[in-house]
Formats: C-alpha cells, structure tokens, sequence
C-alpha cells in the first residue's frame, strides 16, 4: 500500500473553502483576460513551452488583473505592501507551443486581511492548456505580516467590494491592446 494520492483540485477545493474569509461564489466570478504570444525563449528544443513559464504567465495575469481594478504591484510596493507567492499549484492540461497566443484569465477567488488567491485558467483557441493557482500574503518590504484592511482601507474595500459584487452577476474584463473593455452578464 502506497501513500493516498489526492487529486490537485480536491486539495484546491478543501484549502479555498476552509477557514473564515471572503470567497467567490462557485459559479461567479471577476475575471481579467490578457494574452501573450509564445516566445521563442520560452519553448524547449522542441517548440514545447517549458512548464516553469506557465507560473510566470500567472504573474502577468495578476498584473493585468490589478490594472483593470485600477491599481497596480508598482503602486503597492511604493507603499509598502508586498504580495509574495505562499502557495502555487499548477495543472497542466496541453501543451502550448511556440508562437501561440495564449489567453490568461485570472480571477480573484479569496480575500482576508492576511492573504489572497487567485485562480488562473490558460487557453490557446478555446482549448484550456493550464490551469492553477496562488496565494499570496499581505507584508511590508521587512516580510512582517501586516492587516491590508487597516493598511490600505482603499485597495481592501476595492477587493473585497469585487467579490460582493459577484453576488450580482458574472462580470469579465477583457484587457486587449486597445484598452480595457466591460461587459456584465448574469
């Protein structure tokens, strides 16, 4: 008898919803789309992108996530505030290859004061290639944890009004190169 495996959606599942804290509901969510063209740098010999990009990407959706909520990791460093990856998690579903356009919906998933989490799903033409997660933690440049409420009442009340207003209905912003663009549904 080997050790129980745990399927990585189970352990996402069971870590997002325990504990006391602000969560989207199942099917709603705040959503922020930008894409990315494959780099040849990021491909192996074979074309193939190497695994380790697919967290760099998650990175680029959190920034575009925060530029469409209108802030941004600059404006918080600036601050103070640091958000440091605690936890990441990554499925990996297909492949995507060099030259691909790869579309990146981030969407913000947990809220204390403490920490946040987003969800991230990676499409090319529909086709889902990855998906994953990150939490991150609320700290000063120092690494001390700090209350984000009391730090900056402005940013918490922007998050945690998104997930409030997911109880209203779906709401994506799409991020392209000409600029960001709303749509709600529900």
């Amino acid at each position: 008898h080997g050790p129980k495996r745990v399927n990585l959606h189970q352990v996402h599942y069971l870590r997002k919803w325990a504990g006391p804290r602000m969560t989207a509901p199942a099917k709603k969510n705040l959503s922020v789309t930008t894409e990315i063209r494959v780099r040849y740098a990021e491909t192996d010999q074979m074309g193939v992108v190497y695994y380790a990009n697919y967290l760099v990407w998650f990175e680029v959706g959190r920034n575009a996530f925060f530029k469409a909520v209108g802030d941004s990791y600059r404006n918080l460093e600036a601050e103070g505030v640091m958000l440091p990856v605690v936890e990441a998690a990554c499925r990996y579903l297909a492949s995507a290859h060099y030259d691909d356009t790869v579309a990146i919906d981030t969407t913000l998933t947990a809220l204390t004061v403490a920490r946040l989490t987003f969800d991230y799903s990676l499409y090319r033409d529909g086709q889902l290639l990855a998906e994953g997660y990150t939490v991150h933690a609320f700290i000063t440049k120092d690494g001390k944890p700090i209350n984000i409420k009391k730090r900056n009442p402005e940013l918490w009340k922007r998050l945690s009004n998104l997930l409030l207003a997911q109880e209203e209905g779906d709401i994506w912003i799409r991020v392209a190169s000409r600029g960001l663009e709303e749509v709600r549904h529900g």
